[in-house]
């Protein structure tokens, strides 16, 4: 896709736009061009990001505090006690808040815009990473519909596949076959029948190969595709 618009690219900020994005429940997210493909193909509902700092579980005294110390929570057996009032107090989106998508992306003169994550784009040259994306050039929203705390390696097999994970083409058992996102070209293993498998080499391939097992709480964001393009006419 290629946008083309009056864009005001500069180190000054945009009034105009900063006043509809920044206002009340629009907020920015970062993508990777995987993840934007995924999103765009309707395939990707969820995403997890680490909670920083982590929240502290002090079993002994049966509370669990904030990675700063400066609240504690009753930790009942289920959590969702904490899980709820921490989302609240901690949390920097909020349900229904509309974000829009920073990508990696190109802009070429006159102001033709290019994403990374369209394969049928002709652009050249160096490609811009995500976090310069300014908000003029966005072309992706969602809006977030749920919010949760879970340990990341309590992941669902369903969760995974809502994660955005490729579906690969192999002839493997009649199995429906998901990528391993940090294979290194060994053909034989470079697939998993189990999302869960895929979805932790995908979290892995962005976090490292420790951040699996050390295994922390995570914020989970589930969203919907929206039409807020009226914020970046």
């Amino acid at each position: 896709m290629i946008r083309e618009q009056n864009l005001q690219v500069t180190s000054a900020p945009n009034m105009a736009y900063d006043a509809v994005l920044t206002a009340g429940n629009f907020k920015p997210i970062l993508f990777s061009t995987p993840m934007v493909q995924a999103i765009l193909r309707g395939e990707k509902t969820q995403t997890r990001r680490i909670i920083n700092p982590q929240p502290i579980e002090d079993f002994e005294s049966g509370y669990v505090f904030d990675g700063k110390h400066r609240t504690a929570y009753k930790n009942d057996i289920m959590h969702e006690i904490w899980y709820d009032e921490f989302i609240k107090d901690w949390c920097k989106y909020k349900i229904g808040d509309i974000l829009w998508v920073r990508e990696t992306f190109q802009i070429l003169p006159p102001n033709m815009v290019f994403y990374k994550a369209d394969t049928e784009n002709k652009a050249t040259g160096n490609w811009n990473p995500s976090i310069f994306m300014p908000k003029e050039a966005c072309r992706i929203f969602l809006k977030l519909t749920n919010i949760r705390i879970e340990r990341l390696i309590t992941i669902s097999k369903d969760d995974c596949k809502a994660e955005g994970i490729e579906i690969i083409n192999k002839e493997f058992k009649n199995a429906i076959c998901y990528k391993d996102y940090i294979a290194k070209g060994n053909l034989s293993s470079d697939f998993f029948c189990n999302p869960r498998n895929s979805y932790q080499t995908l979290w892995q391939k962005i976090n490292g190969l420790k951040s699996w097992e050390e295994n922390p709480f995570v914020w989970v964001y589930e969203f919907e595709r929206t039409d807020a393009s009226f914020a970046c006419s």
